[in-house]
């Protein structure tokens, strides 16, 4: 199998998969959220999850964009190339190993 950083139409396939689907996840919680009259405590694990998934939209969409700029799969920090297991667990990472440890 090719590398991600080698197949920009796989990873770009990839991340508008799990775009879509996050996307999904949001409307359906959405939808379940105005009709709910969930304790406090359920509202605020149910915020907190769609916070997450905004975030991970954020994520995904910044790894397109580092595609489209040739930049996929390189360290936003210091520019070194992410290891391929690293970008297999997550094609959306933009922190090499080093870096994201530093953080």
């Amino acid at each position: 199998m090719a590398s991600l950083r080698d197949d920009p139409a796989t990873t770009r396939r990839l991340l508008r998969e799990r775009h879509a689907e996050i996307g999904s996840m949001l409307e359906i919680g959405g939808e379940l959220a105005a009709g709910s009259d969930d304790p406090p405590e359920q509202q605020a694990l149910d915020q907190e999850t769609e916070r997450r998934r905004r975030l991970e939209l954020l994520r995904i969409e910044g790894a397109l964009e580092r595609l489209d700029a040739d930049a996929y799969g390189l360290c936003l920090v210091c520019g070194e190339p992410i290891s391929e297991g690293r970008l297999e667990a997550d094609p959306a990472v933009s922190l090499c190993l080093a870096c994201a440890e530093r953080r």
